[in-house]
């Protein structure tokens, strides 16, 4: 099983965290974007270059918490340990899907995940696009725990006008990835809330297509239950609606939202061209 999460920022709020890094911040303080890029060096480096990337991730000190302590750092790290899709031990596999924002936050909170979740060993590699990332999961370690962070360009909260191109390139990583045969575990518990509709509209056309898709969200008030983490419905197309998106360019049998959304159909096309489609001749 492959895990892929929607890594958000919320463990650069994490005023204990950063504390106990050395990094000090008053408690209840809202922490500015560009007071963290300082302070995590990201002025220095370009995190988009896997060099620089790595130089960076070698200079950056964290502090080791102890597994069961590690998930109530984020969202995401919450997610991977709460039933039914996580659990007490970290899977082998994970994707970190992240976002694209001028201030190199969003990668840089996803860097941070994949430092936290090798801890006690693993590799972590640096996909600059949805391509290189179907390339690494077909060459998977027989061995040892794999972390790999993939940038989701045009996605920056800060820059509307492009929002929904960077929601197409998340449809872009996920038709990729579906084009693998595996079984996928999604974690929408952390960034991009506003790309869980975007997700579970591709998941819904992969699982039409013969993937093995799960998807969950965890919540607050529940955290301290067996079984914290919630299965997301994902709904699957009738074959008619599929036959009818290869035929035409317009998205109208699969919704408007594919319509009005850059990338999305081109997406949703790519899957339905994948080997393993369901079979829909007349």
């Amino acid at each position: 099983m492959i895990h892929i999460l929607t890594c958000g920022t919320s463990l650069l709020t994490n005023h204990d965290f950063w504390n106990r890094c050395g990094i000090e911040f008053l408690a209840g303080q809202i922490i500015p974007p560009k007071v963290i890029a300082s302070a995590l060096g990201l002025e220095e480096f370009n995190l988009k270059d896997s060099n620089e990337m790595s130089k960076w991730a070698d200079q950056l000190k964290l502090v080791e918490f102890e597994l069961p302590k590690v998930k109530f750092l984020s969202a995401e790290l919450t997610s991977l340990f709460s039933a039914p899709l996580g659990g007490e031990t970290l899977p082998e596999h994970m994707v970190l899907l992240a976002s694209d924002t001028t201030d190199q936050i969003g990668l840089a909170a996803a860097m941070i995940h994949a430092k936290i979740l090798t801890a006690n060993g693993g590799e972590i590699r640096y996909a600059a696009n949805p391509e290189a990332l179907s390339a690494n999961l077909e060459n998977l370690p027989e061995k040892g725990r794999l972390v790999q962070v993939v940038l989701q360009e045009g996605l920056d909260p800060t820059k509307p006008k492009n929002f929904a191109t960077g929601i197409g390139s998340i449809a872009g990583t996920l038709s990729q990835l579906m084009r693998l045969k595996r079984i996928w575990a999604f974690h929408l518990s952390g960034g991009f809330k506003a790309s869980i509709p975007a997700i579970t509209h591709v998941l819904g056309v992969a699982r039409t297509c013969g993937q093995d898709v799960f998807a969950q969200v965890c919540f607050d008030a529940a955290l301290d239950t067996e079984n914290s983490g919630i299965l997301v419905p994902i709904l699957g197309f009738i074959e008619r609606d599929l036959k009818a998106a290869q035929r035409t360019k317009k998205a109208q049998p699969l919704g408007t939202f594919l319509h009005d959304t850059p990338g999305m159909l081109e997406a949703v096309r790519l899957m339905l061209l994948a080997p393993r489609q369901p079979n829909l001749e007349e």
